[in-house]
């Protein structure tokens, strides 16, 4: 069995903290997307996990992984609005792990 993997983007929760298409329009930027009704129609997946007493907003989407440099990239444009700070995380393989933390 190979290792687990994963990319996602924490964002730190503010009386200002962006919503589902906030999130989702700095993701997509400059990218040629719509958005689907269907999942199997879709071509990509973004997710945004929220908890009433956690002060974090998960973000996970097709749109992150493997790229580090775009990781970073989108959790900075993702603190800047609310003024907040972010985490971007990657881990391969289990055998390699990156987090970048955006103040």
């Amino acid at each position: 069995m190979m290792g687990l993997s994963f990319s996602n983007i924490q964002i730190r929760r503010t009386e200002n903290e962006p919503d589902f298409a906030q999130i989702a329009a700095v993701l997509t930027e400059g990218r040629d997307l719509s958005a689907v009704d269907n999942e199997e129609e879709a071509d990509i997946a973004l997710s945004v996990f929220t908890v009433a007493d956690s002060p974090w907003i998960t973000v996970c989407s097709d749109l992150i992984d493997g790229d580090f440099e775009e990781l970073g990239a989108k959790a900075r444009r993702l603190s800047e609005t609310p003024q907040t700070q972010t985490l971007a995380m990657v881990c391969l393989d289990s055998d390699y792990f990156l987090s970048l933390i955006h103040i």
